[in-house]
């Protein structure tokens, strides 16, 4: 379950958070400047469709899983429509965490309580919410050189609740988009998992069916962790 878990960072910061014209202890006044000016064109985004790659890089494989497909956001539910190595759909909303395992024909449930279900409840997340759970700060890795201006971040967890799962975000957003480029994601078992966006197109009219699972009648649903309220 921390593996999947750890799958909320990017849900959670596929697009720079908005933010309220106020001093943020602990934050560079001019980084804080950089997402304000972000944040005046992702503040009216309604919704958001990608194609993504995600590796999975783990001590006990010596290649990293690959995974390919779409994801699409809306209000407060995103969708992860991967079409390789297998097909599996996987939705969050503020209240679950479902996926749907094509092959299998199995739908898998997990409630999404405290500080995950706050951060999870909006796709498009605000920099104040953002900033109640991490720190934030321009990332000091080397990055790779960037054909376009990119803003480099660093997301270090404050509290015990998201440090079970991960231990810290690099995000490359363009500035131009507000839009995230690139994800790092570090768990603290030392799994890395790197999830590159492209395609991203804003308020395309995504409708309620596209961000449904559509298992078909005769899927099997288990709620490994308990009831989903």
């Amino acid at each position: 379950m921390r593996t999947r878990l750890t799958n909320l960072a990017p849900l959670l910061l596929c697009v720079s958070a908005a933010l309220a014209e106020t001093t943020q202890p602990g934050i560079d006044p001019q980084l804080l400047k950089s997402l304000g000016a972000i944040d005046a064109k992702v503040a009216q985004v309604k919704d958001l469709t990608a194609t993504f790659e995600q590796k999975k890089f783990s001590p006990l494989l010596k290649k990293p899983l690959v995974s390919k497909g779409t994801i699409y956001a809306r209000n407060n539910a995103m969708l992860w429509d991967t079409t390789s190595p297998e097909p599996t759909r996987m939705r969050i909303d503020g209240s679950s965490l479902q996926i749907y395992y094509v092959v299998q024909k199995r739908v898998e449930q997990y409630p999404i309580k405290g500080k995950l279900a706050a951060m999870a409840a909006n796709p498009l997340p605000r920099l104040d919410s953002l900033l109640e759970q991490f720190d934030i700060a321009a990332d000091p890795a080397p990055q790779p050189a960037d054909s376009k201006p990119t803003l480099h971040l660093l997301l270090t967890p404050k509290h015990d609740e998201l440090k079970q799962y991960v231990k810290e975000v690099h995000v490359a957003i363009d500035p131009a988009s507000g839009l995230a480029d690139h994800f790092q994601i570090l768990d603290p078992d030392g799994e890395r998992t790197e999830i590159t966006f492209s395609n991203q197109k804003a308020d395309t009219g995504i409708s309620d069916d596209t961000l449904k699972l559509n298992a078909p009648a005769g899927t099997e649903t288990v709620q490994p962790l308990g009831p989903v309220q």
